[in-house]
């Protein structure tokens, strides 16, 4: 799963076109901690993976487009403003794990 919502890479799109602040939870700690309360003592491993994007830059702003709820209009407009973004290569990853022999689950 992302260390951070799926969806953060496209904060400064929503920031830009509709001045809006975007949740980076929930985290793999909040499921650890969920999980914590009902007694599954799960293991935490957090690595880094190649980011998903579109294969090119059109292809992200219509997608981006379509995401921020704006009109087809307005895409080329989009295409300009993630042209200015930094590339984002690697994304943070995380793996949850516990054994199922410890919560006492069969199957």
């Amino acid at each position: 799963m992302p260390q951070r919502h799926p969806l953060t890479t496209a904060t400064p799109l929503w920031k830009h076109f509709w001045n809006l602040e975007r949740p980076v939870e929930p985290t793999p700690e909040d499921l650890i901690q969920v999980l914590s309360q009902l007694g599954i003592n799960a293991n935490l491993e957090l690595w880094d993976g190649s980011m998903r994007t579109e294969s090119d830059l059109e292809s992200q702003a219509h997608f981006s487009r379509i995401r921020l709820c704006l009109p087809d209009s307005r895409e080329n407009e989009v295409l300009e403003f993630l042209k200015t973004q930094p590339k984002v290569a690697i994304r943070n990853l995380a793996t949850i794990w516990w054994d199922i022999n410890q919560i006492g689950m069969t199957f």
